[in-house]
């Protein structure tokens, strides 16, 4: 059995690809602006009138701290998303072999604001769900992207551990003919 509403493994690597090139992109300038004393280049502006930057040393030395800057932060969030993704993995794995498994009630969906769309549709959405499991515990709490629409009464497939009341949703809840299938504007 697999776990349903988590972010997909590929989305920690993207991240770390782009910042990579943005890095090598920044290292290339700031060695340009290190290693090189070139006049700044003036020009004709592109727009209006009078003279804009088009090259030389200040050029260099601005895209490299920018793009040297946003690709060591963009590595920082690439390698954090990956650890976060395989240790949530591990735990769901736990989950799905020791855990207990059920059925829970939906007792509060709340959309986080994010949504993932296809020609105009949203297609799912970002939720915090609080599930009830009937064994007299605190509730669940599960993030999850699922279809939109999820209302609370709805039943859904759960494994959780009932002492650290952590869980993985089994089963996507079905989503409600009333909630906003499709994006405004």
């Amino acid at each position: 059995m697999k776990p349903v509403g988590r972010v997909a493994g590929w989305v920690g690597p993207l991240v770390l690809v782009g910042a990579l090139l943005a890095a090598a992109a920044g290292a290339f300038f700031a060695g340009k602006w290190i290693t090189e004393d070139e006049e700044n280049v003036y020009g004709p502006c592109s727009h209006g009138t009078g003279t804009c930057l088009k090259g030389g040393e200040t050029l260099n030395m601005t895209f490299g701290l920018v793009l040297g800057g946003l690709g060591l932060a963009g590595v920082l969030a690439g390698l954090w998303l990956i650890r976060r993704h395989r240790v949530r993995a591990a735990r769901d794995s736990i989950l799905l072999e020791r855990g207990r498994h059920g059925d829970a009630v939906v007792t509060a969906a709340t959309p986080t604001g994010m949504t993932v769309r296809s020609n105009g549709r949203i297609t799912k959405q970002g939720y915090r769900l609080e599930l009830d499991p009937g064994d007299g515990g605190a509730p669940l709490v599960v993030k999850a992207w699922l279809p939109p629409g999820i209302v609370p009464g709805a039943r859904v497939g759960v494994a959780y551990d009932p002492t650290s009341r952590d869980a993985v949703l089994l089963a996507v809840p079905p989503a409600s003919p009333t909630g906003d299938l499709i994006a405004p504007g």
